[in-house]
């Protein structure tokens, strides 16, 4: 399931699936325009909640237990208001020292989305100088892209984000081993939200 807002400067995509109760929350900030530069716009937090579920988890010493991970104070995905980002090649944001963020094949919009369809696309240095690896440095394939929207009270549509989402968390197992699950954000979750004020 994913879920989100768009308020005044601010918008944010949650993303929620199973098992181990996870929760990805992307958010999203717009700068104040200083003429004669338009506003831009970039993610700037990351959140992750989830639960230690042992199918996924193998030998975890603490079965069940609740993980919130954070990245605050980041600037990913930077392009004009109205404009999108698009980014093919990889781009790996950590969460703390327990896991890692990583997106492929990226193309987001969370504000002035227009007819509910990207606009003209700002496309990423790394795209340059990048020739993209089929796999993960572990060999774990990547899932498939997701393609999520969140809609506004208006019914319009109001954010737009396409991605391959991947997650590589570390835990501690029973025999005191570090290890690290790779967990593949589905990509069928349906997205709804509101949106309102400048958005």
């Amino acid at each position: 399931t994913a879920s989100g807002t768009c308020q005044g400067g601010f918008s944010s995509l949650d993303l929620s699936f199973e098992p181990g109760n996870f929760s990805l929350q992307l958010k999203f900030a717009r700068t104040i325009p200083l003429k004669p530069y338009p506003s831009k716009f970039f993610l700037g937090y990351i959140r992750l909640r989830y639960r230690e579920d042992p199918t996924i988890f193998i030998g975890t010493a603490t079965p069940d237990k609740d993980v919130d991970l954070v990245a605050n104070f980041i600037a990913l995905f930077v392009a004009f208001v109205g404009t999108s980002f698009r980014c093919n090649s990889e781009i790996v944001n950590p969460l703390g020292e327990m896991g890692q963020v990583s997106f492929r094949h990226t193309r987001v919009q969370p504000f002035a989305v227009q007819d509910g369809r990207f606009g003209n696309e700002s496309v990423c240095s790394e795209d340059a100088t990048t020739t993209l690896a089929p796999t993960t440095p572990t060999g774990t394939p990547f899932p498939a892209e997701g393609q999520w929207h969140v809609t506004g009270e208006d019914g319009k549509i109001c954010l737009l984000a396409d991605s391959i989402v991947q997650l590589q968390l570390r835990y501690n197992t029973s025999n005191q081993q570090t290890k690290t699950a790779t967990v593949n954000v589905p990509s069928n979750a349906s997205a709804s939200g509101t949106c309102s004020g400048g958005c």
